[in-house]
């Protein structure tokens, strides 16, 4: 699975995780490079790892190309890998551990591969607030003093995995926080379904379908996602939902001269335009 922390800056995420690495020891530990995933040796180097860590990683860390191999790098699915002074490609099994932590949203590229994710993210979302002392050697204390408790915690859940076949249960409130991730990372679709509909004689500029997908990702606390990406993925939508393409000749609203891109006969939901 892929552990997703998520949440408050300072309110533990990189504890957890490097109190899990003073565990499993840093030799067994790869560093999780999603822009580099399809880079020629990339996965050859994480050979003989067992965990991999993206810790305090940016917003877009699952929307670069690389990131759609992490379905495959934790689903037991073969893989071929380059190693440095070998000849030819060797087989490997998808059988790493995955663990992000982000102090944003993250949001990941859904390509009618919703449940695929579903089955795979497992989140954890940090909520408490920021202590008002942070104490800057909580996490040597765990591992000086605290070292085999969490050792024994994480055998704990392993043989509750073992004894349920390894089928990891959610109970309802991380249920919610995985669909809600997996929504906002469909936000420039649901935009379009919840927000526009096809409208006779109604115009809508890019201008203002793009503060309009602002103001609706700032209610939701979502993030937008890339600006190269979600003013297409928005086109692409209305297209496939309405018929409707972009026009070229679209007059914005205040200006006597000139033409600005947006769509005729798309318009906002209770809004007259």
């Amino acid at each position: 699975r892929i552990l997703l922390t998520m949440g408050t800056s300072g309110g533990g995420k990189s504890t957890f995780i490097n109190a899990m690495i003073g565990v499993i020891g840093q030799n067994n530990i790869g560093e999780l490079r999603t822009d580099q995933l399809f880079a020629r040796f990339e996965l050859g180097n994480l050979l003989g790892k067992t965990v991999l860590i993206g810790n305090d990683v940016p917003s877009d860390f699952l929307l670069k190309p690389g990131a759609t191999k992490l379905k495959s790098m934790v689903a037991g699915d073969p893989m071929s890998a380059e190693i440095k002074g070998v000849t030819g490609q060797i087989s490997v099994k998808g059988d790493f551990n995955i663990a992000i932590a982000s102090n944003t949203v993250v949001c990941v590229n859904i390509d009618q591969d919703l449940e695929a994710w579903r089955r795979r993210i497992l989140p954890l979302i940090f909520s408490k607030p920021k202590p008002k002392k942070k104490d800057t050697g909580l996490l040597k204390k765990i591992l000086d003093q605290e070292k085999s408790g969490v050792l024994n915690w994480m055998l704990d859940g392993l043989d509750a995995l073992r004894k349920d076949n390894f089928h990891f249960a959610l109970n309802e409130k991380l249920s919610n926080q995985r669909d809600d991730f997996l929504m906002a990372s469909r936000a420039p679709e649901i935009f379009v379904e919840d927000c526009l509909e096809e409208r006779e004689g109604a115009k809508l500029t890019k201008e203002m379908v793009t503060k309009s997908y602002h103001e609706y990702c700032k209610e939701r606390d979502w993030p937008m996602g890339s600006r190269k990406s979600y003013p297409g993925r928005i086109a692409a939508k209305i297209e496939h939902l309405f018929g409707i393409y972009v026009s070229h000749n679209i007059k914005a609203e205040g200006k006597e001269d000139g033409q600005v891109k947006g769509w005729h006969g798309v318009g906002v939901k209770g809004a007259d335009m």
